[in-house]
């Protein structure tokens, strides 16, 4: 309440919490970041879009499609923050003119003047093309269609004036040698109250920071479908087709920022593949094995099949096998079986990486520390509140897998006309799906059974943690189970159309 009334009062002076359980200790000056975050962002959208076809003549027709979108989103940021108790020591100078004691001083604080100046803001631009072109026609009783499709995103991503690291320990170090420099530096008071830090002293050891990022999709594709040969039960029709792709993925931040922020920094992995490369091809045959029997109205095969080869991922081949069968009119018993294959996105496995300081829970700083064997018989500080943690792309991702099952039953009942009946279980087991690990689980498995030993650092004195990786990661399997119901009933036509 009492921040409340002072944010409403305009009074934003830092929040003082009390420490009473040890009277000796001096109250630490808090911040409340709600006051300076924007919790939802103001979203602006445009769009436009162009299908056109031409037919040549009766057997060859010509399609495009065009598409453009533009999104902005603006929203706030909290204050940068830096200190020793963030991994960031900044070291105020004894010879600072803003340091009454005489001595270099270790100081923590948050740069709360930043916001009130505009200078703290999320500002995201992304473009979206896409563009379309392609030919069908036939031949025969065969079908056919080549297109070609070619996809764009330019993203900008601005994140307004952040600190940096070296501008701001010039400015923090000897007074006579910061004005000394020649490079416009100011002395800066970190030891004042709330506005102590003045637009001039922020304008020095600030900088823009942004992150560009670019991704293009081009694909050639091509199909054929149609009939290859009759059978007592039918003909037996194919379609095939074959698929080429192209994908290139880049990332580009500020230097300043990659070199210099403090808490958040994305920097860019050292190289980006040139490009993702994949050829395709598949086949799908439908097979009618029986019609027009005791107990088999029809019965037909389907079974289909792709290759895929991906330049950075290698290959692989997932197959797909169904059977209907209709014993009599009115029921129709379906069943399928296939193996499913998803590589990780170039976002997934290539994206930038982010390193913020976040509160964590560590088992090793718990009274029982001792019998847990990943914290190696060494208490961690209790009083620990947070650590860095890195984030985002992984270039060891390897694909997710996934086996499918499904058998229903399709009714429709002679006696009640266009109405249907379905009936299905599904199975779906999926190995290595890709996401992000939560960084207290990765704490509590260490502690545990010493698994994530390489993505945590700890200070080998204090035994506390100064950083854990949490990238993307291959993390589990998953099974899915499930029957689904459904009943669908169509009217007859009536001048007003139907329902």
């Amino acid at each position: 309440e009492g921040v409340s009334q002072a944010a409403a009062a305009g009074d934003f002076r830092p929040f003082v919490f009390p420490d009473t359980d040890d009277p000796l200790s001096v109250a630490n000056d808090g911040i409340n970041y709600w006051l300076y975050e924007t919790s939802a962002s103001d979203i602006a959208q445009k769009s436009i879009s162009f299908f056109g076809n031409y037919d040549f003549n009766d057997s060859l027709k010509g399609f495009v499609e065009a598409s453009f979108n533009r999104r902005r989103s603006v929203g706030y940021l909290a204050p940068d923050y830096f200190g020793a108790v963030y991994g960031d020591p900044i070291v105020l100078s004894a010879n600072n003119d803003f340091n009454p004691f005489g001595v270099d001083l270790s100081v923590a604080r948050s740069i709360g003047e930043q916001p009130f100046r505009g200078r703290r803001q999320s500002n995201v631009t992304s473009d979206v093309s896409r563009f379309v072109a392609g030919v069908e026609g036939g031949l025969g009783s065969w079908k056919w269609d080549v297109s070609f499709n070619n996809q764009n995103l330019d993203q900008l991503a601005f994140n307004g004036e952040g600190v940096l690291r070296d501008r701001l320990q010039q400015a923090a170090g000897d007074s006579d040698a910061c004005r000394a420099a020649g490079n416009g530096c100011v002395p800066i008071n970190l030891l004042g109250d709330a506005d102590s830090i003045t637009p001039e002293m922020l304008d020095f050891i600030s900088a823009d920071s942004y992150t560009a990022v670019k991704s293009r999709l081009q694909a050639g594709i091509v199909n054929f479908s149609g009939g290859l040969f009759s059978l007592p039960a039918g003909e037996v029709r194919m379609a095939i087709g074959a698929e080429v792709r192209r994908e290139s993925f880049s990332s580009d931040n500020d230097r300043n920022a990659e070199l210099n922020a403090f808490v958040a920094r994305s920097p860019s992995p050292d190289a980006f593949p040139p490009a993702r490369e994949v050829q395709e091809v598949y086949a799908e045959f439908a097979i009618p094995l029986l019609a027009d029997l005791p107990f088999a109205q029809s019965l037909d095969l389907d079974l289909a099949g792709r290759y895929s080869d991906y330049d950075n991922f290698g290959s692989t081949s997932n197959p797909k096998v169904g059977l209907k069968w209709r014993p009599i009119e009115s029921l129709l018993v379906r069943g399928s079986w296939g193996t499913g294959f998803r590589a990780p996105t170039f976002a997934e496995a290539f994206g930038g990486q982010t390193r913020g300081f976040v509160p964590i829970v560590d088992p090793c700083a718990g009274p029982d520390f001792a019998t847990l064997p990943g914290c190696g018989g060494q208490q961690a500080p209790a009083n620990t509140t947070g650590t860095f943690v890195v984030s985002g792309g992984n270039p060891d991702l390897r694909p997710e897998d996934a086996d499918n099952l499904t058998v229903g039953l399709v009714f429709t009942p002679s006696f009640a006309e266009r109405l249907s009946v379905t009936l299905d279980y599904y199975q779906i087991e999926k190995e290595g799906i890709i996401g992000s690990i939560d960084r207290n689980f990765i704490l509590a498995q260490n502690a545990l059974n010493g698994t994530y030993a390489d993505r945590i650092t700890r200070d080998p004195t204090t035994n506390s943690v100064t950083e854990i990786i949490a990238t993307r990661a291959n993390l589990l399997d998953q099974s899915i189970r499930g029957v689904g119901f459904g009943v669908q009933y169509t009217t007859g036509e009536r001048r007003f159309g139907s329902f």
